[in-house]
Order: C-alpha cells, then structure tokens, then sequence
C-alpha cells in the first residue's frame, strides 16, 4: 500500500533494503598540489586527509616541508577511536577550477590490508573535511555576493557554536550546485 511505513517483509532481496538505507559516497576529484586525488567529501570532519600510500607515491615529491606528528592535533573517529597519522602538509588544493591556498592535510596510515576499508581507500585515498569545505563555501559565498555567517554575525563563535538546521541545509545546497 502507498505510504507504508513497514519494513520489507523476509522475502526482500538484501539488495532492495541496501538501496533504501545506504546513500552513494559523495566523491570528486580534486588537485592537491597539482596532483589528481579523489576524495570523499565529509562535513563532519574537520580535517582533510589523504592515505600515507597514496602520499609516498604521489604527493612526497611536491611536498616542500613535512610535519611529523605530534601531540598538536589528535584525531579521532565518530565512534571515539583515535586516528593514526603519519604527518602534516599544506597544499595549494584546486576543486572545480578554483584554488584554495596552502590547506593543510594530514597523512593517515593505511588501513589493514586485508579489510574492505583497504580496498575503498585504494579508490578514494583522500578526505576533504570542513577546513577545505568551508572554504568552498566562502568562494561560492563570494561568487553570488551572499553574506558568509561570520559576517552577518560578526560576535558569534562559530567553532563553536551549534549550527542551526536552515544554515546546515542552505550550505549543503549550494555545495551540490557548486560541484555539480
């Protein structure tokens, strides 16, 4: 019946349910340091990444000056596990035609081998968190004349205070019309 709210019955292909709970990975390509990477986009990260492999192959050369790790920054998971990291770079990033200066990205170690995270990781080395993201959203600001956040609300924090739901929305918005 149209507008059942019921879950599909045992008989469901696995296939059926799958597409209904999971959406596709929202992934581009991007240069970072002049170099093609492709990269999940997630806002809920603050921190752009890319795996340790993909780095030593292809970003280690353009690279001017590593940072090794250190207690400066600890990343950590959204179920609380901390993130290995092997060091710190900055790259000039170009997304869809524009660039972004000197953004850092942390180097990941790769993952076990032998899990399927290992295989993702393969396809899609990098990560772009709200340190390049936010970014995006200030030239695509820029470019139809809107007021950022900060400018409309000059006095407010806004690291760290909660966004509300249209701006959450507005931003996520104008980041598909951005890159489409």
């Amino acid at each position: 019946m149209a507008g059942d709210n019921s879950i599909g019955s045992d008989t469901t292909p696995k296939h059926v349910l799958y597409s209904r709970a999971l959406g596709k990975r929202p992934v581009l390509s991007v240069k970072m340091g002049g170099v093609d990477v492709n990269c999940l986009l997630d806002t809920g990260s603050q921190v752009t990444t890319v795996t340790e492999s993909f780095f030593q192959e292809h970003l280690q050369s353009v690279c001017k000056q590593i940072v090794s790790p250190g207690s400066w920054i600890t990343l950590t998971a959204a179920n609380g596990l901390q993130i290995p990291y092997s060091g710190y770079v900055e790259l000039d990033m170009e997304i869809a035609g524009r660039t972004i200066p000197k953004r850092g990205i942390l180097i990941v170690k790769d993952p076990v081998a032998s899990s399927g995270l290992a295989v993702q990781k393969q396809a899609v080395p990098g990560l772009l968190g709200m340190n390049v993201i936010g970014q995006c959203v200030d030239l695509l600001m820029g470019d139809l004349n809107v007021l950022s956040p900060e400018e409309l609300h000059p006095q407010t924090d806004f690291l760290t205070s909660a966004p509300d739901t249209t701006s959450v929305y507005s931003v996520i918005i104008m980041l598909c019309f951005f890159f489409a």
